[in-house]
């Protein structure tokens, strides 16, 4: 039981990170390559997480092994901190994330925050970890 437990959000998680290289590649018009050549003059990814630290760092090492020319920064706070600071820099101005894991991405969708996306892939998840389009996004 808790190896399955562990293993649905590994794969929602590992599934955001493919998200946000998709929906960004969808949102900016650009093809696969220009997305990834844009990647690797930037050389870093932020990921915001609530998760357990060393479950975002599995998820971080498997991003990392696909994309050897992103390096990925961890910034971690328990949920509503992490949502907090998200509105609060959004506020000055600022979007400092790449990705964000949060149990509350509506409120940063109802702030206008993120982008709505519906992945072509999302149909080969069951449906206990398919969520709406538009908590599926990428920051604005």
């Amino acid at each position: 039981m808790a190896k399955f437990m562990f293993a649905k959000p590994v794969i929602v998680l590992t599934y955001l990170f493919a998200v946000f290289f998709s929906a960004a590649a969808i949102a900016q018009a650009q093809t696969e390559a220009e997305l990834i050549s844009g990647a690797k003059k930037e050389g870093r990814v932020s990921f915001w997480s609530g998760m357990r630290l060393d479950d975002a760092r599995a998820i971080a090492q498997g991003f990392e092994a696909k994309y050897p020319f992103i390096k990925t920064d961890i910034f971690r706070l328990s949920g509503e901190q992490l949502i907090n600071r998200a509105l609060t820099e959004s506020a000055a101005g600022k979007t400092n994330f790449d990705v964000i894991i949060a149990f509350a991405l509506q409120v940063l969708q109802d702030k206008g925050l993120l982008q709505s996306y519906a992945s072509p892939e999302a149909k080969h998840y069951p449906t206990g970890v398919q969520g709406p389009a538009e908590l599926l996004g990428i920051p604005v």
